[in-house]
Protein backbone atom coordinates (compact mmCIF):
# COMPACT_ATOMS: atom_id res chain seq x y z
CA UNK A 1 0.00 0.00 0.00
CA UNK A 2 1.00 3.81 -0.48
CA UNK A 3 1.54 6.07 2.01
CA UNK A 4 -1.44 6.21 3.87
CA UNK A 5 -2.98 8.88 6.86
CA UNK A 6 -2.14 8.19 10.32
CA UNK A 7 -4.52 9.90 12.06
CA UNK A 8 -7.88 11.03 11.12
CA UNK A 9 -7.12 14.36 11.02
CA UNK A 10 -5.08 13.47 7.70
CA UNK A 11 -7.31 11.47 6.62
CA UNK A 12 -10.09 14.11 6.02
CA UNK A 13 -8.49 16.62 4.21
CA UNK A 14 -9.09 16.27 0.53
CA UNK A 15 -11.97 15.87 -2.19
CA UNK A 16 -14.91 13.12 -0.82
CA UNK A 17 -15.06 10.66 -3.22
CA UNK A 18 -18.39 11.62 -4.58
CA UNK A 19 -16.73 15.00 -5.98
CA UNK A 20 -13.71 12.84 -7.60
CA UNK A 21 -16.76 10.20 -8.82
CA UNK A 22 -18.06 13.87 -9.98
CA UNK A 23 -15.14 15.00 -12.46
CA UNK A 24 -13.55 11.08 -13.24
CA UNK A 25 -15.42 8.08 -12.45
CA UNK A 26 -12.64 6.36 -13.82
CA UNK A 27 -9.93 7.79 -11.66
CA UNK A 28 -12.11 6.99 -8.80
CA UNK A 29 -12.59 3.18 -9.80
CA UNK A 30 -8.73 3.04 -10.50
CA UNK A 31 -8.01 4.28 -7.22
CA UNK A 32 -10.18 2.25 -5.12
CA UNK A 33 -9.15 -0.86 -7.04
CA UNK A 34 -5.73 -0.39 -6.52
CA UNK A 35 -6.07 -0.12 -2.79
CA UNK A 36 -8.56 -3.18 -2.70
CA UNK A 37 -5.63 -4.76 -4.92
CA UNK A 38 -2.96 -3.92 -2.12
CA UNK A 39 -5.05 -4.59 0.83
CA UNK A 40 -6.21 -8.31 -0.56
CA UNK A 41 -2.34 -8.92 -1.16
CA UNK A 42 -1.47 -7.63 2.05
CA UNK A 43 -4.02 -9.89 4.05
CA UNK A 44 -3.04 -13.04 1.00
CA UNK A 45 -6.54 -13.39 -0.09
CA UNK A 46 -7.56 -13.61 -3.45
CA UNK A 47 -10.80 -11.62 -4.52
CA UNK A 48 -12.07 -11.82 -8.13
CA UNK A 49 -12.35 -9.27 -10.39
CA UNK A 50 -16.30 -9.04 -9.74
CA UNK A 51 -15.46 -9.35 -6.02
CA UNK A 52 -13.11 -5.81 -6.57
CA UNK A 53 -16.24 -4.46 -8.49
CA UNK A 54 -18.53 -5.31 -5.89
CA UNK A 55 -16.97 -3.93 -3.20
CA UNK A 56 -16.07 -0.64 -5.51
CA UNK A 57 -19.60 0.11 -5.91
CA UNK A 58 -20.55 -0.79 -2.23
CA UNK A 59 -17.88 1.86 -1.15
CA UNK A 60 -18.92 4.66 -3.97
CA UNK A 61 -22.66 3.89 -3.05
CA UNK A 62 -22.46 3.68 0.98
CA UNK A 63 -19.75 5.90 1.67
CA UNK A 64 -19.57 9.03 -0.95
CA UNK A 65 -19.18 11.35 1.56
CA UNK A 66 -15.86 9.91 2.28
CA UNK A 67 -12.53 10.93 1.39
CA UNK A 68 -9.52 9.09 -0.66
CA UNK A 69 -7.38 9.05 2.37
CA UNK A 70 -10.53 7.74 4.81
CA UNK A 71 -10.64 5.20 2.51
CA UNK A 72 -7.20 4.19 2.13
CA UNK A 73 -6.46 4.52 6.27
CA UNK A 74 -9.83 2.50 6.51
CA UNK A 75 -8.55 -0.77 4.77
CA UNK A 76 -4.85 0.01 6.21
CA UNK A 77 -5.76 -0.08 9.35
CA UNK A 78 -8.41 -2.79 9.09
CA UNK A 79 -5.35 -5.17 6.76
CA UNK A 80 -3.31 -4.32 10.07
CA UNK A 81 -5.92 -6.04 12.95
CA UNK A 82 -7.28 -2.48 14.04
CA UNK A 83 -10.91 -4.02 13.62
CA UNK A 84 -10.40 -7.19 14.77
CA UNK A 85 -8.25 -10.30 13.27
CA UNK A 86 -8.45 -11.58 10.11
CA UNK A 87 -9.00 -15.58 10.24
CA UNK A 88 -7.28 -16.24 6.55
CA UNK A 89 -10.59 -14.75 4.94
CA UNK A 90 -11.63 -11.46 3.84
CA UNK A 91 -14.97 -11.17 3.45
CA UNK A 92 -17.08 -7.49 1.65
CA UNK A 93 -19.00 -8.04 4.91
CA UNK A 94 -15.59 -7.76 6.89
CA UNK A 95 -14.66 -4.57 4.65
CA UNK A 96 -17.90 -2.96 5.60
CA UNK A 97 -18.30 -3.70 8.93
CA UNK A 98 -14.59 -2.05 9.08
CA UNK A 99 -16.24 1.29 7.41
CA UNK A 100 -18.42 0.98 11.01
CA UNK A 101 -15.91 0.77 13.37
CA UNK A 102 -14.27 3.63 11.91
CA UNK A 103 -17.26 5.54 11.97
CA UNK A 104 -17.48 5.00 15.64
CA UNK A 105 -13.36 6.35 15.76
CA UNK A 106 -14.42 9.58 13.36
CA UNK A 107 -17.56 10.42 15.52
CA UNK A 108 -15.38 10.58 18.51
CA UNK A 109 -12.72 12.40 16.90
CA UNK A 110 -15.50 15.30 15.32
CA UNK A 111 -17.05 15.60 19.17
CA UNK A 112 -13.65 16.11 20.46
CA UNK A 113 -12.47 18.80 17.49
CA UNK A 114 -16.26 20.19 18.26
CA UNK A 115 -15.38 20.87 21.57
CA UNK A 116 -11.96 22.26 20.98
CA UNK A 117 -14.03 25.00 18.63
CA UNK A 118 -16.21 25.59 20.97
CA UNK A 119 -13.74 26.38 23.96
CA UNK A 120 -11.78 28.19 21.48
CA UNK A 121 -15.03 30.10 20.31
CA UNK A 122 -16.20 30.77 24.57
CA UNK A 123 -12.23 31.78 24.68
CA UNK A 124 -12.94 34.54 21.97
CA UNK A 125 -16.03 35.73 23.00
CA UNK A 126 -15.02 35.86 26.88
CA UNK A 127 -11.91 38.32 25.50
CA UNK A 128 -14.22 40.34 23.49
CA UNK A 129 -16.40 40.63 26.67
CA UNK A 130 -13.41 41.68 28.77
CA UNK A 131 -12.23 44.26 26.42
CA UNK A 132 -16.26 45.71 26.23
CA UNK A 133 -15.75 45.86 30.19
CA UNK A 134 -12.78 47.29 30.27
CA UNK A 135 -13.91 49.84 27.83
CA UNK A 136 -17.21 50.62 29.35
CA UNK A 137 -15.37 51.51 32.56
CA UNK A 138 -12.45 53.90 31.06
CA UNK A 139 -15.54 55.68 29.28
CA UNK A 140 -17.50 56.27 32.83
CA UNK A 141 -14.13 57.11 34.93
CA UNK A 142 -13.90 59.43 32.05
CA UNK A 143 -17.58 60.69 32.34
CA UNK A 144 -17.32 60.62 36.18
CA UNK A 145 -13.94 62.92 35.77
CA UNK A 146 -15.47 65.27 33.41
CA UNK A 147 -18.50 65.95 35.54
CA UNK A 148 -16.27 65.99 38.63
CA UNK A 149 -14.16 68.54 36.48
CA UNK A 150 -17.63 70.38 35.39
CA UNK A 151 -18.85 70.43 39.23
CA UNK A 152 -15.33 71.68 40.11
CA UNK A 153 -15.78 74.45 37.38
CA UNK A 154 -19.26 75.45 38.70
CA UNK A 155 -17.56 75.87 42.20
CA UNK A 156 -14.93 78.03 41.16
CA UNK A 157 -17.54 80.03 39.24
CA UNK A 158 -20.04 80.56 42.01
CA UNK A 159 -17.22 80.61 44.52
CA UNK A 160 -15.60 83.73 42.75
Amino acid sequence: METVPATIEQAVKGPQLSAIKKTDEALLDLALMRLLQDLCMLCDVQWSENMILMAIENIKARYWSYKLDEVAMILHNGSMGAYGKLYGSLKILDLLNWFKQYDEDKAVYCETESLKHKEINDNYFRELEKKEQIKQRAITQDLVMKYQASKDAKRKIDGE
